[in-house]
């Protein structure tokens, strides 16, 4: 059966000249045939070898076979994987399976203006902040000011002071 429906898969999309030669033993594969459905793997792998099946055939090694076997499990937990994503998308969709994209776009939206605005406050807090610096130093030069002109108005009460008790005694 299954010999069958992969023989009639790949009848279907090859081309007539193509088409792989009918074998006996359900353990070779034609890796043309292979490869004109599926891409190649990203690096190169060996798949057939020298030993031959019970038709006088090449087949595939025990290595191979395991190498095979563990790259199917891999591929077995990604597709889990990818499962278990789409069904949390679905739930988190509320839509009874779908996933809903305007929930998605709406929370964008939400961001969006939530950090468009955070930008307007620190753009005012930074104007606020200027502004208060100014301020602190005006503030400091009054200070300043002030402090000379107290200086002063003190240095003159002294003088007065002194002046007076040099008249009182004189």
């Amino acid at each position: 059966m299954q010999k069958d429906g992969l023989a009639l898969l790949l009848s279907r999309s090859l081309p007539q000249e193509e088409q792989p030669h009918q074998h006996p033993c359900t353990a070779h594969v034609d890796l043309k045939a292979l490869e004109a459905i599926f891409p190649p793997f990203p690096h190169p792998r060996p798949f057939l070898i020298s030993a031959s099946c019970s038709c006088g055939q090449d087949a595939f090694s025990q290595d191979e076979i395991i190498a095979l076997r563990l790259e199917n499990e891999r591929l077995k937990n990604q597709c889990r994987a990818y499962q278990r994503e789409l069904d949390d998308l679905r739930l988190a969709g509320g839509k009874g399976g779908s996933v809903d994209p305007t929930g998605y776009i709406q929370r964008a939206k939400d961001a969006e203006s939530e950090l468009r605005h955070a930008k307007d406050a620190i753009a005012a807090l930074k104007t606020d902040r200027k502004r208060l610096k100014t301020e602190k130093f005006d503030l400091l030069n009054q200070m300043k000011q002030l402090y000379s002109t107290l200086e002063e108005k003190e240095k003159g009460v002294r003088d007065f002071i002194r002046n007076y008790e040099h008249r009182m005694k004189v």
